[in-house]
């Protein structure tokens, strides 16, 4: 059955990223009421998303992170910030890294890679950016604004910032 999938930074014990992912559920289910719902994120996801009855997925099963994926009917990035290079060393071995990376930048441009190579549309889902402070960061920032299909921010600064980094 087809799904919608939420990637953000939720079920990793910070109360502002579990906050933002209830308040995702209870807009979605309002305006989708009945449309399944697959959440990745960390291990205390599962508490998180079962008063909304959607199924949590683990970003260290990445089998089952590319099956929710290609099942999608649209990949949801957000919400939080997870557009930022600050206090981590931000180059582009990052993005090839393995194991997952837990750097959200990157993280976030795999999973718009792979929903791209799935043929899956993606939308930034109130997402926070900045602070983008190398150019490596910009022109990832950049390219998963560029595969997104719809783009919703949560505040002026990081429309700011998107559009210096040559977002429209």
């Amino acid at each position: 059955m087809s799904h919608l999938l939420i990637c953000g930074a939720a079920g990793y014990t910070n109360a502002g990223d579990d906050a933002i992912l209830w308040g995702m559920l209870a807009q979605l289910q309002a305006t989708l009421p009945g449309r399944p719902i697959r959440v990745a994120g960390g291990p205390e996801l599962s508490a998180l998303v079962s008063p909304f009855g959607a199924a949590p997925v683990s970003y260290d099963d990445r089998a089952e992170l590319a099956r929710s994926i290609e099942e999608a009917d649209l990949v949801i990035l957000g919400g939080g910030g997870l557009l930022y290079d600050v206090g981590y060393d931000a180059d582009l071995s990052r993005l090839l890294g393995d194991p997952p990376d837990r750097q959200w930048l990157y993280e976030m441009a795999r999973i718009t890679a792979a929903a791209d190579a799935a043929g899956r549309p993606t939308m930034l889902y109130g997402l926070g950016a900045g602070p983008l402070l190398t150019e490596a960061a910009r022109r990832v920032a950049k390219f998963i604004c560029d595969h997104a299909r719809a783009i919703t921010l949560r505040d002026q600064a990081s429309a700011d910032l998107l559009a210096e980094c040559g977002v429209p």
